[in-house]
């Protein structure tokens, strides 16, 4: 179907339009506004960009997202897009966040990672990213882990999962607050680190722990990110507005494309349009 849909618009119009495609982590997307530079935003969220620009403009956007990153040997560079599995074809995937275990290349099918631009080097960059713990309001207060859930008018404790993911946050990080994460395979991440994609029915998959002084678990406290958190997450300033109860809110946040990334899709689409 997705070729049937590029083939239409390859028909429309007396010109028809040309696609460029591309595949980005908002984690790795930074750009210039004239309010300064806008992102990375703290959040691995991979998301297929696509712009379709008129054949007769004989010009397409240059789409390759070059994130800045640290190359052990070469320093900062440029990042550029490596597909171990993809030889041919469209590339469409996912960024390839962990390193192969045996330390060999990855051969990942429909995945990417960054690579030094120096073809003497050429090894696996990792991106600048920015941590969570930099939009977090910590003035926010938790409450109680061993209180249980808040959203419950009778006591609930939390799952055992909850509980084996606070546990295991408390082993790896000692009394260094880190976020749980509430999905199939999440794990305890530092706040260094960005947090996994924010979705619409958002907030209550990303927890914030901070450890109490003696290390007990049940005196951990413990709260769901808040919709200006999760907003900030996705780029948003933090006086922008959403209307509605914070349900509405949470879905209009959890929907939303980055603004770091739909700001770089219309900046390179500006280069190549008539002035």
């Amino acid at each position: 179907m997705f070729d049937a849909w590029l083939r239409v618009w390859d028909a429309l119009g007396p010109h028809g339009y040309h696609p460029t495609i591309a595949c980005v982590n908002s984690a790795h997307i930074g750009v210039d506004t004239p309010d300064g530079v806008l992102g990375p935003v703290p959040q691995y969220r991979d998301r297929l960009v696509w712009v379709m620009v008129r054949k007769d403009l004989g010009v397409v956007p240059d789409l390759r997202p070059r994130p800045d990153a640290l190359c052990p040997s070469c320093g900062l560079v440029k990042g550029i897009q490596h597909w171990p599995g993809v030889k041919r074809g469209r590339r469409i995937g996912g960024y390839l966040r962990r390193k192969p275990v045996s330390g060999r290349p990855s051969t990942a099918k429909q995945s990417y990672y960054y690579v030094c631009p120096t073809p003497r080097c050429h090894v696996r960059v990792e991106p600048v990213m920015l941590g969570i713990g930099e939009v977090l309001d910590m003035d926010v207060r938790g409450h109680r882990f061993g209180d249980g859930r808040q959203d419950r008018k009778e006591f609930e404790a939390y799952s055992a999962a909850a509980r084996a993911q606070v546990e295991e946050g408390h082993r790896k990080f000692g009394g260094k607050p880190f976020i749980v994460t509430r999905r199939n395979h999440g794990r305890p991440t530092p706040l260094n680190e960005p947090i996994g994609t924010v979705t619409a029915q958002g907030g209550a998959h990303h927890y914030l722990a901070r450890p109490a002084a003696n290390l007990d678990i049940d005196e951990c406290e413990y709260r769901p990110l808040t919709v200006g958190e999760n907003a900030r997450a996705q780029g948003f300033p933090s006086h922008h507005v959403f209307a509605g109860s914070e349900g509405d809110q949470k879905l209009q946040v959890g929907d939303a494309v980055p603004v770091t990334v739909a700001t770089w899709a219309a900046q390179e689409t500006l280069k190549v349009l008539p002035s």
